[in-house]
C-alpha cells in the first residue's frame, strides 16, 4: 500500500487465535510464563514477496536484492503476566522459500487485475528451500498511564530463514485498552482510537530472502554474505481503531538498507481483526 514494487513488495497473513491450538504438540516447544499468566494460542499462514528495485527488466539485476517468495505456517503463543507488565511472544514457522511460494503468480495476478505492467524477472528468483524458524520476543512495560504507554522489547529469530537479534521500544498514545491486561477483563467503552510509534535496531546474522536457503546451492542469483548489512534500523507509525469486536489498523513502516548499496525502504500495512 505504498505504490511501489521495490524490495518488500507484497504480503498477506491470515491468523486464527483460539484455545484449542494449545492441544497441538508444537505448543510444548513455545516458551511462556508458568505462574499467574494469561495464555493465548494461534496459528497463521503467511506469504511474503520480495523484488529488486525494478520489475520491468528481464535480466539479472546484479548487486540488487533478488526476487524471492516465502510461504509458511506459523504456530504462536502469547503469554502475559499482567501484574508484572510483561509478555512473551513465541512463534514456530515451517514452510518454503522459492517458486513454490507462488509469489510470481500472485504478483502477476494483481498486476493483471490493476491493468498494470507485467512483472518481469521472476525466472531468476531464489530456488526452493525449507523454512524452519523460531521467533522469541520479550516485552516489558516501562511507563504505563491511562492515555500513554511506553514499552520496551527484545526479539531473537533463529533458523533457516532469519537469524537476527533486535532491541526496540514502542509508544501507544490515545484511547486504548491496557496492553498487558486481557481484553476480556477490561470493562469500558465500545470505541477506542490510538496511535502507535515504534522503532528498533537489529543485528543480522543471516537473511535467506537475500542469500538463499541454507540447503540449496543452485540459485541463479543471490547476494553473498559480504553484501549483507549487519546493522539495520526500522520504525513504524500507525493508527488503530476499535469498535466493539472489530479493530482496524493502518501502519506505515520504514527500514534502512538491508544490503550494500541498497536504498531505505517503506511500505503500508493494513490489519483487520475480529474478536469472537
Amino acid at each position: 500500500f505504498n505504490a511501489t514494487d521495490r524490495y518488500y513488495t507484497q504480503g498477506i497473513r491470515l491468523e486464527l487465535g483460539h484455545s484449542f491450538v494449545k492441544k497441538s504438540p508444537v505448543s510444548n516447544a513455545l516458551l511462556s510464563f508458568k505462574n499467574k499468566a494469561f495464555q493465548q494460542y494461534g496459528v497463521a499462514i503467511e506469504q511474503d514477496c520480495f523484488t529488486p528495485p525494478s520489475i520491468s527488466r528481464d535480466t539479472i539485476q546484479t548487486g540488487e536484492r533478488p526476487f524471492s517468495g516465502l510461504l509458511y505456517l506459523s504456530h504462536f503463543q502469547n503469554s502475559t503476566q499482567s501484574a508484572k507488565h510483561q509478555k512473551i511472544i513465541t512463534q514456530f514457522d515451517i514452510g518454503i522459500i522459492g517458486p513454490c511460494a507462488q509469489c510470481k503468480e500472485m504478483q502477476m495476478g494483481i498486476h493483471r487485475w490493476l491493468a498494470n505492467i507485467t512483472p518481469r524477472g521472476w525466472q531468476f528468483q531464489l530456488a526452493n528451500d525449507l523454512i524452519l524458524n523460531y521467533d522469541f520476543q520479550f516485552e516489558k512495560g516501562l511507563w504505563l498511564r491511562k492515555h500513554l504507554e511506553l514499552l520496551g522489547y527484545t526479539n531473537i529469530r533463529i533458523g533457516t530463514l532469519y537469524d537476527d537479534l533486535a532491541i526496540g521500544a514502542a509508544a501507544r498514545i490515545g484511547f486504548f485498552k491496557p496492553y498487558f491486561k486481557p481484553h476480556k477483563q477490561v470493562n469500558g467503552n465500545k470505541f477506542y482510537i490510538h496511535g502507535v510509534v515504534s522503532g528498533n535496531i537489529k543485528s543480522v546474522g543471516y537473511d535467506a530472502t537475500l542469500q538463499g536457503g541454507l540447503f540449496t546451492r543452485n540459485n541463479i542469483y543471490s547476494l553473498p554474505a559480504s553484501q549483507i548489512e549487519r546493522i539495520i534500523a526500522s520504525g513504524a507509525v500507525g493508527i488503530i481503531i476499535t469498535y466493539q469486536k472489530v479493530n482496524i489498523e493502518f501502519t506505515r513502516m520504514f527500514i534502512s538498507p538491508d544490503y550494500k548499496n541498497g536504498l531505505s525502504h517503506g511500505w503500508g500495512h493494513i490489519k483487520i481483526g475480529l474478536d469472537f
